[in-house]
């Protein structure tokens, strides 16, 4: 009964890649991973919608009992002024930034 319990108030990667889509707008390709290290973006350009494709350049995942940690450097190789580069904590069934240096630009 306390494992059932444990399990559902720590976050699981499905988590996270449902807050990612969630906090920045973007279409994480779950048919490739649930964890979100592949994703879509779209922005305006000079009055243009452009789709740009981001994916993990380097991350990190640590699980405890309650806590989730995740730290993800997204780039795109496309374009290499767009960058997403974020540290998170799952705590309690939440996700918490914890460190974000965006780069998305809309």
């Amino acid at each position: 009964m306390i494992s059932i319990f444990v399990n559902k108030m720590k976050p699981t990667s499905y988590d996270y890649s449902e807050w990612m889509e969630e906090r920045y707008n973007v279409k994480c390709w779950k048919h490739y991973n649930d964890k979100c290290s592949v994703f879509d973006f779209e922005l305006e350009e000079n009055g243009e919608t452009k789709s740009i494709t981001f994916q993990t350049a380097k991350s990190s995942y640590k699980s405890g009992i309650f806590v989730l940690e995740m730290s993800s450097k997204y780039r795109s190789y496309d374009d290499r002024k767009y960058k997403l580069d974020i540290s998170v904590k799952g705590f309690l069934g939440k996700i918490y930034i914890m460190e974000e240096d965006n780069g998305l630009q809309k």
